[in-house]
C-alpha cells in the first residue's frame, strides 16, 4: 500500500468512506489521523441518523483510543457503539464490539472480565455461523488464558482458531494463529516447536506482504532464540524487526523493538547498550503518548541500573513505572513494579522489606488469576525467607511454586523452583539434598535449551559441592558454568564463574591462583559497570592478598571494596569488608608486627574520612588505639580512643561508646595513671547500668576493683568485687562466678582478713567441684588449707593439703604436690 495521503470522501454525508479511511490510516499506525476520520464519520453518521454509521464509527475511535493505552477512554466509546448495535439487532457488530471490549479490559490484565467478553464473541460467531469471527474470539479467549497463566488451555484455544483461518483460506489470521502459538509454546518451554510456528508465521507473512506481521513474526523467533538463550541471534531478529518498522513508519513497534533489543543485551551483561535501548523507546513512548509502553521502557531501565547495582536510579524507575500502571489500571503492570521494588530491596538485603513487595505482588496475581505470576512470586518469597534463615517457610513458598508450574505446564518455573528448593537445601547444609533439587533443575535447563539457566545452576551446584568441601568437583561444575557463559557471550555470568572458582581455589590455599582469577573477574565486572560483583571481587582479592602477605595490596583492595559497598548500601557486605580488615589487624598484632598494623588502620582511617563514614572512622579508630595499645605504647593509644569517644558521643551510639571508656580506662591504667584510669571505668559503669548491660558492669567492676586495691582503697574494692559477683549470678556465669568467688577469697587473704578469706573460698571450691574443674578445685582448696593455718584449725588444714595433693597428683602438677607434701610433713600428719 502507497504512503501518499488517501482521498478524501466526495460527501460529508459519506460515513462510510470515512470509516474505511480511518482503517487505512490505523493499519499505518497514523492513529491521529485515523481518530480525525472516524470522527468525522461519526458526525457524518448523526446527520443523517445512521445507527449502524454511528456505531461503526464508535467502535473506530474506541479501537484507537485501545492503540494508545488509553482503555478507559476505548471501553467508553465501545460500550457505546455495543449499545446501538444491540438497539439495532446487528449480531456481527454486537460481536465486533464485545471482542473489541475483550481486547480492553485484557490490556488493563482484568482477564476474567475480558474472557467473558471473548466468551460472548465466540457465542454470537456461531450462533450467526461467522467462521472468521468465531477465529477472532477464540484468538482472544486464547491470548486471555496464556496472560492468566494457563498455557496448555491457550494453546488448546490458538490450535483452533489456526484451523479454522486454515479452513477460511485467511492467511492473515493463520498468521496470527501462529504467532500465538509461539507464545504459547514459548511459556511452556517448548522452544523448537515455538520456533517452528513463529518461521512458519514469518513464511506467510512474507508471502502476503504484511510487513507489520513480518516484525511480529521476527520479534516472536527472537523471543524463542532468546529462550534458549541464543542472544546474538534474537538481536538479529529484533534488528530486522526495527528496521521493517521504520520502513513502514510504524513508531509503536518500532519502541517495541527497541525495547525487546535493550532486553537481548541487558541478558549479554552489556548493560549500556541495553540502557540506550530502554531510553529510546521511553521517548518515543513518550511522543505518541503510549503511556503501556512508557511503564514498559521504564521498567527495563530499572533492571538495568539494578544490574549496576544503581539501586536509587533503579529504584526510582520501578516507581515511575508502578504510578503508570496504576494510573491506566494495568494490573500486570503494577505487579511487574512491585517485582522490582521487591528485588531492589532483596539485593540491599531488606528481606523483610522485600518480602513486603512480594505480598503485594502476589495478591495481584491472584487477583487476577495470574497463575504464572503467582508462581513466580512465590519463589521470589522463597528466596527472601531463605535469605531471613526462615528455611522451614522459604521451603513451603519453593513447593508452592513447583506445585503451580506442574499444574499449568510451565516447564521454566518448574525448574525455577527446584533450583530455589536446592538453594534452601544448601542454606540448611543439607547439601547432599539440594544437589540432588539441582539436578532435577539442570535436567530441566538442558531438556529445553535454556543455556543460561543451566549456567546457573551449574553454579548453584558447585557451591553446594564447595559447602561439601568437595574442591575439585566444585571447581569441575563451575568451569562449565563459565564454559557456558563465554559461549553466550554473557559478560556477567562469566565474571561470577571466575569468582566461584576463586573462591575454590582459595579454600584449597591456592592463594596465588585465587587471586588472579578475582582479578579476572573484576576486570569484567568492571568493563561492564557490574559494581557489586567488582566490589566482591575487590575484596576476595584482598583476602589473597593478605595470605600472600602482600598486605599493602590487600588493604587497598579492601578499602576499595568497602567504597563500592557502603555507596551501595550493602550492609551485609559492609560489615564483611570490616571484619577482613580487623582479621588482617589481629593477624598483624598476634605476629608482633605492630608497626604494619598501626598502617593498616591508618590506611583505613583515611578512606572512611574521604567518605566521612563517622561510624566506620569510630571503630577504626578504637582498632588504632589497640594497636598502641598491644605494642606497648599506652600515651599514643589514648589520643585515638579519645577521639572515639567524642564521635560515640556525638553519633549518640552507646555501644561505641562503652567501648571507649573501656579503652580509655585500660589505656590509663596500663600508663599508672590511677585517678584517671578510676574515672573512666566509674564513668563506664555508670552508662553500662543506664543502658542495662550487664556484662560491661561485670568486667569494668572487676577492673574497678583491681585499681581500688592498688590505690589501697580496700573497702572500695571489696564493694566493687562483691557487686561484680551478685552480676555474675544474674547473668547465670557460674564458672566466671566460681573465678570471683576465689579472687575475693584472695584479696581478703592477702589483707590477712582470713575468716572473710575462708567464706570467699568454701562457695568457690563448692562450685569448682560442681562443675568438675579439677585445677579451680585444687587451688580452691590449696587457698583454704593455707588460710585455715593461720586460724589454727589444723585437722581442716590436714583435709584441704591432702584433696589440694589428690588434684594436683591427677593434673600432674608435680611442684604443687611437692609443695602439699612437704606442708604435711612439717604438720606431721605423715
Amino acid at each position: 500500500m502507497s504512503d501518499s495521503q488517501p482521498k478524501q470522501p466526495s460527501s460529508s454525508n459519506d460515513w462510510g468512506n470515512y470509516i474505511t479511511l480511518g482503517n487505512i490510516y490505523k493499519g499505518r499506525s497514523k492513529y491521529a489521523q485515523a481518530k480525525e476520520q472516524y470522527e468525522k464519520a461519526l458526525e457524518a453518521a448523526q446527520q443523517i441518523n445512521s445507527r449502524k454509521g454511528e456505531a461503526e464509527a464508535l467502535l473506530g475511535i474506541g479501537s484507537i483510543h485501545n492503540a494508545l493505552s488509553q482503555f478507559p477512554k476505548a471501553i467508553e466509546y465501545l460500550e457505546q457503539a455495543l449499545l446501538i448495535h444491540q438497539e439495532i439487532g446487528d449480531r456481527a457488530g454486537e460481536g465486533t464490539d464485545l471482542g473489541a471490549l475483550g481486547n480492553s479490559y485484557s490490556s488493563i490484565s482484568q482477564y476474567q472480565k475480558a474472557i467473558k467478553f471473548y466468551e460472548q464473541t465466540l457465542a454470537i460467531a456461531r450462533e450467526i455461523n461467522h467462521r472468521a469471527q468465531e477465529a477472532l474470539g477464540l484468538g482472544g479467549l486464547g491470548r486471555s488464558y496464556q496472560s492468566l497463566g494457563q498455557h496448555q488451555k491457550a494453546l488448546e484455544f490458538c490450535e483452533h482458531w489456526l484451523t479454522i483461518a486454515r479452513e477460511l483460506g485467511d492467511r492473515l489470521s493463520e498468521a496470527g494463529a501462529l504467532g500465538n502459538l509461539n507464545s504459547c509454546h514459548n511459556y511452556l518451554g517448548q522452544y523448537q516447536k515455538a520456533i517452528e510456528c513463529g518461521e512458519l508465521q514469518l513464511v506467510i507473512t512474507r508471502e502476503i506482504g504484511d510487513r507489520s506481521g513480518e516484525g511480529s513474526a521476527l520479534g516472536g523467533l527472537a523471543w524463542s532464540y532468546s529462550n534458549q538463550s541464543q542472544y546474538q541471534t534474537a538481536i538479529e531478529c529484533y534488528e530486522q524487526w526495527l528496521a521493517i518498522a521504520r520502513e513502514i513508519g510504524d513508531r509503536n513497534n518500532e519502541a517495541k523493538a527497541l525495547c525487546n533489543l535493550g532486553g537481548s543485551y541487558r541478558n549479554l551483561g552489556q548493560y549500556q547498550r541495553a540502557i540506550d535501548g530502554y531510553e529510546q523507546y521511553l521517548a518515543f513512548s513518550r511522543e505518541i503518548n503510549d503511556r503501556s509502553g512508557e511503564a514498559l521502557a521504564l521498567c527495563g531501565l530499572g533492571n538495568c541500573y539494578s544490574n549496576l547495582s544503581q539501586y536509587p536510579r533503579a529504584r526510582e524507575c520501578y516507581e515511575q513505572q508502578l504510578a503508570i500502571n496504576r494510573e491506566i489500571g494495568d494490573r500486570q503492570g503494577e505487579s511487574s513494579a512491585l517485582a522490582g521494588l521487591g528485588n531492589i530491596c532483596f539485593y540491599l538485603a531488606e528481606y523483610q522489606k522485600a518480602s513486603e513487595f512480594y505480598e503485594q505482588q502476589l495478591a495481584i496475581a491472584r487477583e487476577i488469576g495470574d497463575r504464572r505470576g503467582q508462581g513466580a512470586t512465590l519463589g521470589n518469597l522463597g528466596n527472601s525467607y531463605n535469605s531471613l534463615g526462615q528455611y522451614q517457610k522459604a521451603i513451603e513458598f519453593n513447593e508452592q511454586q513447583l506445585l503451580i508450574a506442574r499444574e499449568i505446564g510451565d516447564i521454566s518455573g518448574e525448574q525455577s523452583a527446584l533450583s530455589g528448593l536446592g538453594n534452601c537445601y544448601n542454606s540448611l547444609d543439607q547439601n547432599q539434598k539440594a544437589i540432588e533439587f539441582h539436578e532435577q533443575s539442570l535436567a530441566i535447563a538442558r531438556q529445553i535449551g535454556a543455556r543460561a539457566q543451566e549456567a546457573n545452576v551449574l553454579g548453584n551446584m558447585g557451591c553446594s559441592y564447595n559447602s561439601l568441601k568437595q574442591y575439585q568437583k566444585a571447581i569441575d561444575l563451575h568451569e562449565q558454568q563459565l564454559a557456558i557463559a563465554r559461549e553466550l557471550s554473557a559478560c556477567s555470568q562469566e565474571s561470577q564463574a571466575l569468582m566461584y572458582i576463586a573462591n575454590c581455589n582459595f579454600n584449597i590455599q591456592n592463594y596465588q591462583e585465587s587471586l588472579e582469577l578475582n582479578q579476572q573477574s573484576l576486570t569484567i565486572a568492571e568493563a561492564i559497570g557490574d559494581r557489586y560483583t567488582a566490589a566482591q571481587a575487590y575484596g576476595y582479592s584482598g583476602r589473597a592478598f593478605a595470605k600472600l602477605k602482600r598486605r599493602r595490596e590487600a588493604i587497598d583492595a579492601f578499602n576499595r571494596a568497602y567504597q563500592l559497598f557502603r555507596e551501595m548500601g550493602q550492609q551485609h557486605w559492609i560489615s564483611y569488608v570490616q571484619t577482613q580488615l580487623k582479621q588482617l589487624g589481629e593477624s598483624l598484632i598476634a605476629d608482633q608486627e605492630f608497626p604494619e598494623a598501626i598502617e593498616l588502620y591508618k590506611l583505613q582511617l583515611q578512606s572512611l574520612q574521604e567518605l566521612n563514614d563517622q561510624s566506620g572512622i569510630g571503630w577504626a579508630l578504637q582498632n588504632l588505639g589497640k594497636s598502641y595499645y598491644n605494642q606497648g605504647e599506652y600515651q599514643k593509644a589514648i589520643e585515638p580512643h579519645t577521639q572515639m569517644l567524642g564521635i560515640a558521643r556525638q553519633l549518640a551510639d552507646t555501644a561505641m561508646e562503652s567501648l571507649a571508656l573501656a579503652w580509655l580506662g585500660c589505656d590509663y591504667r596500663e600508663a599508672n595513671q590511677w585517678e584517671l584510669a578510676l574515672n573512666y571505668f566509674q564513668t563506664r559503669i555508670a552508662l553500662a547500668k543506664t543502658i542495662n548491660d550487664r556484662s560491661a558492669q561485670r568486667e569494668t567492676l572487676g577492673w574497678l576493683g583491681g585499681i581500688s586495691k592498688k590505690l589501697r582503697q580496700n573497702d572500695r574494692a571489696v564493694t566493687y568485687y562483691s557487686e561484680q559477683v551478685s552480676v555474675i549470678r544474674e547473668l547465670g556465669d557460674r564458672v566466671g562466678e566460681q573465678s570471683a568467688l576465689y579472687d575475693l577469697g584472695s584479696f581478703h587473704y592477702d589483707l590477712s582478713q582470713n575468716r572473710q578469706a575462708v567464706e570467699y573460698f568454701l562457695p568457690a571450691l563448692a562450685l569448682a567441684e560442681q562443675l568438675e574443674q579439677k585445677q579451680n578445685a585444687a587451688n580452691a582448696h590449696y587457698m583454704l588449707a593455707q588460710t585455715l593455718l593461720k586460724l589454727g584449725q589444723i585437722p581442716d588444714v590436714i583435709f584441704h593439703y591432702r584433696s589440694a595433693k589428690n588434684f594436683y597428683d591427677e593434673l600432674s602438677e608435680t611442684d604443687w604436690s611437692q609443695r602439699c607434701l612437704e606442708r604435711l610433713q612439717a604438720l606431721g600428719d605423715l
